[in-house]
């Protein structure tokens, strides 16, 4: 006999139907197999099982999806900001406001202060306590920067705090600016998304009917929008079921992803 402790709800909606009868005697010999499909960003989740009572198999197949990816325009430029004479201990001071060169939306910005080490240009990226150290010669300006970016404008402000004095009257900021180069909306659209059609080809008589199957890839919308090229050339019904016209010829049939209505693919309908 079995007995169920308890039963726990599984992520993808599936329920206990049926247990193989022990009557076979080799319950104790269940052999699962388990696959995994990569799925795209969008698509969700997906889990299947099946079994097998001739091998007691139990078989697993997961769809998981993989990250989502954006492609990034990127731009860098630098900010003089001019500090004039006077007690700089603590002392802030701010550029204007000026564009990062990428258009209006959100932009993650990250900056860097320049200063000399040994006679070179170098860039200070994060706090530079972790530097003072007697057993290091470098000696990177002790202030920090931020930015505040106005999304409407496509334009920000470079603000730095000096928590000791910098020689010059300027102190040069280094800005590296990106943002998504579209959105997951239009990466869905811009992925390759695919379409075929079956049969590609057939011969029918006058008035009699066929039913088309066509099959969309690259996206989880599956819908697929049907037409006839010709005004004559018969009819197809939003399930694909065509029906020949009373006139002989040769007719196209177009099926378009409801995903993307541009990709599309035709099969061809020999009227006799």
């Amino acid at each position: 006999n079995v007995f169920l402790a308890s039963l726990t709800d599984l992520p993808f909606g599936q329920t206990l139907a049926e247990l193989p009868s022990e009557s076979s005697g080799s319950m104790d010999k269940l052999e699962v197999h388990t696959d995994v499909q990569p799925l795209e960003y969008w698509q969700k989740p997906d889990v299947k099982a099946s079994y097998d009572g001739d091998t007691d198999t139990l078989n697993l197949s997961f769809g998981i999806p993989t990250p989502e990816q954006y492609d990034y325009t990127v731009s860098h430029g630098t900010v003089d900001i001019p500090m004039p004479s006077g007690i700089r201990v603590n002392a802030r001071y701010y550029s204007d406001e000026i564009p990062h060169g990428l258009g209006m939306g959100a932009v993650d910005v990250r900056l860097s202060l320049e200063f000399e080490d040994s006679g070179s240009p170098a860039l200070m990226v994060g706090n530079s306590e972790v530097f003072k150290s007697r057993n290091i010669r470098t000696n990177p300006p002790w202030a920090e920067a931020a930015a505040i970016v106005y999304p409407d404008r496509g334009t920000m402000r470079i603000g730095v705090w000096l928590h000791d004095n910098v020689d010059g009257d300027t102190i040069r900021v280094h800005y590296f600016a990106q943002k998504p180069e579209r959105d997951t909306g239009s990466l869905v659209i811009q992925r390759k998304i695919g379409i075929s059609i079956l049969p590609e080809v057939a011969r029918l008589s006058r008035r009699e009917q066929l039913k088309f199957k066509a099959t969309v890839t690259g996206s989880d919308d599956k819908s697929v929008i049907w037409s006839v090229k010709e005004s004559d050339g018969g009819v197809i019904d939003a399930n694909g079921i065509y029906q020949a016209p009373e006139m002989q010829g040769t007719y196209e049939i177009v099926a378009s992803a409801g995903a993307d209505p541009r990709i599309s693919v035709s099969a061809f309908v020999i009227v006799e």
